[in-house]
């Protein structure tokens, strides 16, 4: 194994233990309390639940893109994932929107298993190019196995903290991936995927405070929802084959 290997695959191996033995923690009920209510077209909490149709639509069309040939062809392994990818971003949609039309413990499952797989996907695109093929391969069947794990660990024992060092400290290993590895010209932009992130968790943050300042026009949340879809669409921009 290459220096490069061994170091991802020991900050994955640090994530693992610190899900073991980091201290319990527990679901805050005040999370399933959104700032936006309103129910339309007998759509409950409709533009939480409405806003998910963004992940849908870009990930069907990353779909449509992917199968017409309109992305560039890293390696297999990488077009394997991507394709994943772009499926695990629509099971977020479909998760997050049935979660909202009810928002509690059970719907949440959902949500946050689909997003372990993003997660995942993203993580084993970034070992891939950054890293090796080897190592996408490695990351792709470790984790689709240990990152759902964290969720259902959560809705067993309502333990958070593998679910939540798996998100966090999965952002954690991209930047410093990104920060010790050499760039690679056909990449997805992984930088912007970060950025974003971090305003959308800033808009889920101010969720109420969001929504006040908007005259109720839009809430934190469903802003969260909408950043995150135009950070898929940037993110996997650099990987569209340019037109002559």
């Amino acid at each position: 194994m290459s220096k490069s290997e061994i170091s991802f695959l020991s900050g994955l191996i640090i994530l693992l233990i610190l899900a073991i033995f980091l201290p319990s923690i527990q679901q805050d009920q005040n999370y399933h309390n959104f700032a936006d209510q309103r129910a339309l077209f007998g759509v409950n909490n409709a533009f939480d639940t409405l806003s998910n149709l963004a992940f849908i639509i870009v990930g069907i069309l990353g779909l449509f893109n992917f199968y017409n040939n309109k992305f560039i062809k890293i390696s297999n392994s990488f077009s394997v994932i991507l394709n994943l990818f772009f499926i695990s971003i629509i099971l977020t949609g479909l998760g997050s929107g049935y979660y909202h039309l009810s928002p509690n413990d059970f719907t949440l499952v959902f949500d946050r298993l689909a997003l372990t797989l993003v997660f995942t996907f993203i993580l084993a695109m970034l070992a891939s190019i950054r890293i090796s093929e080897r190592s996408g391969f490695h990351t792709l069947a470790e984790l689709i196995i240990l990152a759902p794990l964290t969720v259902l660990i959560w809705n067993y024992n309502g333990n958070l903290t593998p679910y939540a060092v798996f998100q966090f400290g999965g952002i954690i290993l991209i930047l410093l991936t990104l920060l010790l590895t050499k760039a690679q010209k056909q990449s997805p932009c992984f930088a912007s995927l970060i950025i974003l992130y971090g305003f959308a968790k800033v808009t889920e943050f101010y969720d109420v405070e969001i929504f006040k300042l908007s005259q109720n026009l839009i809430s934190g949340h469903t802003l969260k929802h909408l950043i995150g879809a135009i950070a898929v669409l940037i993110f996997i921009s650099p990987l569209k084959v340019k037109k002559i």
